[in-house]
């Protein structure tokens, strides 16, 4: 059973674009059929192109996403209005996927805390993040953000235009291509795995143990990229279905599976380490099993044939070649600098805090950043296709605007309570407070480009909603390319070793995603009349004094928390409480909750005085939606 919403621009968005930008699904260059469904065109819009996009079907008005006038018109701020307008339909789809993305990121700290307190940040860590997130998730990614932009549109097409036998033909001709190679993949990784561990790591040089544990994962877990990777298209016929909540919770059932067998699996007694690849083994086909099972009565449709005559399948692979070579460079770039530079270090567990410590930013990023611009995409495609630049320019000044008024004081209190996060999360069991600290140092050096992060997810969102694909695509090789040798050159060239690596790592990719974003938003201007400097430069300068204030208050309430006044009283409370508040990371995640509570109060004070038309329009928004709740409410009673 899936969880639906009536048209098809919700979320789900299929990845794409370069370094992990995500473009979401926007209507087609035909009517909206009689239940809301997008038309031909799909996710990419009529001219096939993986960014590409007319305006997002069964919207309300001239231009507005509420059904009353242009949004880049009179009024250039971005709605976002209750269920019943279709932007709110829109709005709740985000919200359902939001759900879905908590709950798997919460079971992925779940899972990264069992294996930290279980097997500590030694060679079993390593070995892990080596074998899964560096080689396995590899092979899973290159196909999975070139296969989903792709596939989507096309799909749509023919089925939005009555042809849902002949969507599904495409889907099968795709899906048993994929499997046959995902096969031939899976028989490499299991028959050789020293060989291309040997040539993707020099963890055989400086660490054999883990490198021998590193193979003996690779090797149980290969099988499981088969129904992985082919949950990438069950992925994105669930959006096409409109049924987001499975689609996104497949890797919540993927997490599920491996917790359960590191706890009943993971002790000397049975499995021990091999429990991890043995959970990730039958996480992969839960994953694909949770897809399925929402798809049961479609599946029918499902026909066993490799006919590369189909035209569909034709433009298929015409629109996958060129996302090939813009993806691939990321996750190499992802690999050469969270696992290769990093295995060159002597030090045990760097890869593994590394990971942990990034995983950290990475929850934050995922979920709010990716869930606004995904909101959003449907509203910019639809004002560069009826208002134009100059309306454009406005709506997108004022989200950016938007962001960084969360993001830049979000950023210097996450920057303040990365020690305390991080030791109340993993700290305990055989991982000790010193490589806890690290875990938060990396997290610290990440939040620093925060809210550049946030932007540059919208900013990507403009690109591709105005067809622009090479300039993005250009500077995000350029900046990451200056990641890679900054890396290389602190840690293999320098010998950085410890916690200097894992620093000059975390700030070498924190710095280039600010340069990235810079580059982007000013070429960006060069188009459109986004962010003047008559508006930008007062709105900086307040956001400024907001920031300050906001960290000021959270050091202050650190300060204030981690007091010996504080201590005793904490030690003298009796009974379970006084047990629960004593336990280490009650004690940490109380110091984080209390600080961002003081920060997020001098925040909102500060934003108050300084009359920042931010602070405005959000609390606007809120009582507009008790309004309509209230309203929802008093009719039922009638």
């Amino acid at each position: 059973m899936g969880i639906e919403a009536n048209e098809r621009d919700g979320p789900g968005g299929s990845r794409g674009g370069f370094g992990n930008d995500r473009v979401g699904p926007t209507g087609g260059n035909k009517p909206a059929d009689k239940n809301g469904s997008a038309g031909e065109g799909g996710a990419s819009g009529g001219d096939g192109s993986p960014a590409g996009c007319d305006a997002p079907a069964g919207s309300g008005g001239h231009g507005s996403p509420n059904g009353g006038g242009s949004v880049g018109g009179g009024d250039s701020k971005p709605a976002l209005d209750g269920a019943e307008t279709p932007g709110g339909k829109i709005f709740k789809a985000g919200a359902i996927v939001l759900a879905a993305h908590v709950l798997c990121k919460l079971l992925s700290l779940v899972l990264n805390r069992i294996i930290a307190q279980t097997y500590g940040a030694a060679d079993v860590a390593d070995a892990y993040a080596v074998a899964f997130s560096g080689v396995f998730i590899l092979f899973f990614l290159i196909g999975e953000e070139a296969i989903g932009p792709a596939f989507l549109p096309l799909f749509m097409e023919r089925k939005t235009a009555g042809d849902e036998k002949g969507a599904w033909r495409f889907a099968s001709i795709v899906a048993n291509w994929q499997i046959l190679m995902l096969m031939a993949v899976t028989v490499a990784m299991a028959a050789a795995p020293d060989l291309i561990l040997g040539l993707t790591t020099e963890l055989g040089k400086s660490k054999p143990e883990a490198f021998r544990m590193a193979s003996s994962f690779l090797r149980t877990m290969a099988p499981g990229l088969v129904a992985f990777s082919l949950a990438t298209l069950t992925y994105m016929l669930l959006n096409g279905y409109k049924r987001f909540f499975w689609a996104a919770f497949g890797d919540g059932s993927m997490r599920i599976a491996t917790i359960l067998f590191i706890l009943i699996a993971g002790g000397p007694a049975m499995l021990g380490p091999d429990a991890i690849s043995f959970g990730i083994l039958a996480g992969c086909f839960a994953k694909l099993i949770t897809h399925l099972v929402p798809m049961r009565r479609e599946i029918a449709n499902y026909r066993l044939t490799l006919d590369v005559r189909d035209g569909t399948f034709g433009k298929f692979l015409l629109l996958v070649a060129p996302l090939l070579g813009g993806i691939v460079f990321a996750k190499v770039r992802d690999y050469f600098n969270q696992v290769y530079v990093l295995s060159c270090v002597s030090e045990q567990g760097v890869i593994a805090i590394h990971r942990w410590g990034k995983g950290l930013f990475d929850t934050i990023h995922y979920l709010v950043p990716y869930a606004i611009s995904i909101a959003m995409f449907p509203f910019l495609c639809e004002i560069t296709g009826r208002d134009g630049e100059e309306a454009m320019g406005r709506v997108l000044g004022r989200s950016c605007r938007l962001l960084l008024w969360i993001f830049v004081p979000a950023s210097a209190c996450l920057a303040a309570v990365s020690e305390p996060l991080a030791r109340g999360i993993y700290e305990g069991g055989r991982l000790g407070s010193e490589k806890a600290a690290l875990i938060g140092m990396v997290n610290l050096c990440y939040c620093i480009g925060l809210p550049f992060y946030a932007l540059e997810t919208l900013v990507m969102r403009a690109f591709f909603s105005t067809r622009r694909m090479v300039a993005p695509v250009v500077i995000g090789v350029f900046t990451s390319s200056l990641s890679m040798l900054a890396s290389y050159w602190a840690v293999v060239v320098r010998g950085a070793d410890g916690a200097e690596a894992l620093m000059a790592i975390s700030l070498a990719f924190a710095l280039s995603r600010v340069l990235k974003t810079l580059l982007l938003v000013f070429v960006l201007r060069l188009r459109l009349p986004m962010l003047p400097a008559r508006e930008a430069i007062p709105f900086l300068a307040k956001l400024a004094a907001a920031s300050a204030a906001t960290l000021l208050a959270t050091l202050a309430a650190r300060a204030a928390v981690g007091s010996p006044a504080v201590g005793t009283f904490l030690g003298s409370l009796p009974g379970l409480l006084g047990a629960m508040v004593r336990r280490p990371e009650a004690r940490y995640l109380g110091e984080v909750a209390a600080c961002a509570a003081a920060g997020g109060a001098a925040f909102l004070a500060t934003s108050f005085l300084l009359k920042m038309e931010e602070l405005s329009d959000a609390v606007a928004f809120v009582r507009r939606a008790i309004a309509r709740r209230r309203g929802k409410r008093g009719g039922m009673t009638l």
